[in-house]
């Protein structure tokens, strides 16, 4: 007898003890739905509204599983055959055919005689050594000159290598790979910088920009953390960067005279010119003073 539980486990039990033979876990850990015994191949049948388990009933071993993507409501084995039906939420129901279960039912023997033909035409593929790679590709590692050639197999939108040649010309191509990986990276910097400056000028004001902005990279180049009553942020100051009557007028003489720097003072202005008068006097001194000496 097999019982399943609301978490996912099915066990196993040999009606003359309360000691399950064996316990088989799910792995979605939803609800067991069903449970039935396939004498042919002596394997038990358990689901979920996700995967269908088939497993031996005496080792307890996987021998096959079916997964779907809609939820499972309910499936049937017609008999002892290898046809499975599921009833599941969507318009139509699903059909599976496992022959190692057993031979298909006799109003679909038809099935039986299909599978006989694939396994006695079974190949392996001939894409099963090939990777499909796009022109652009094909182009990159310039193997261009294969077009037409026994070396690709034309599919779709690309062609087919042989993997083992596609790994010697990928490694042989790799400096130059490399090379543009470079060039990428120090493009995809530069982009940032020039990001992080334009973010600069989008948090100027509208008011007052130079002063802002002369505050911003004075901040930058400090070391120590900025104050919190900084001036860009202080409400008592709000009026200065959005008010237009207080803009600052660098042109006016009030400013100048206000922010006047040494080296910019004429020297006209800190000495008085002078005259030949004043010059050859001067001079007059200067002899004396080498004679008297």
């Amino acid at each position: 007898m097999a019982v399943g539980t609301s978490v996912g486990k099915v066990f196993l039990y040999d009606i003359r003890s309360r000691i399950p033979l064996l316990i088989k876990e799910h792995p979605y850990e939803f609800p067991i739905k069903k449970i039935i015994f396939h004498y042919h191949s002596r394997n038990i049948v358990s689901a979920d509204k996700k995967v269908i388990k088939f497993w031996n009933e005496v080792s307890g071993n996987s021998f096959t599983s079916v997964e779907q993507e809609a939820d499972l409501n309910d499936f049937c084995i017609p008999g002892s055959s290898g046809l499975i039906l599921t009833a599941n939420e969507t318009p139509k129901m699903n059909v599976f055919y496992i022959p190692d279960l057993g031979s298909a039912p006799k109003w679909c023997h038809h099935l039986d005689g299909i599978t006989e033909e694939l396994e006695e035409n079974y190949t392996n593929s001939i894409y099963e050594d090939y990777k499909f790679i796009e022109r652009s590709e094909l182009a990159q590692l310039g193997l261009e000159s294969l077009i037409g050639s026994n070396h690709l197999r034309p599919y779709m939108h690309g062609f087919f290598i042989n993997k083992r040649l596609y790994r010697e010309v990928y490694s042989a191509t790799q400096p130059f790979l490399y090379e543009q990986y470079r060039k990428a990276q120090i493009e995809k910097k530069l982009q940032e910088k020039r990001e992080n400056r334009i973010g600069v000028v989008k948090k100027l004001p509208k008011v007052n920009k130079k002063l802002a902005l002369k505050l911003l990279e004075s901040r930058d180049r400090s070391s120590e953390k900025p104050p919190k009553s900084e001036l860009l942020h202080d409400e008592r100051f709000k009026s200065l960067w959005n008010d237009a009557d207080f803009e600052i007028d660098v042109e006016s003489e009030d400013y100048k005279l206000r922010h006047r720097r040494r080296d910019a003072i004429k020297v006209e202005e800190q000495f008085q010119p002078v005259t030949d008068k004043y010059y050859s006097l001067l001079i007059i001194i200067i002899l004396y003073k080498f004679i008297m000496v």
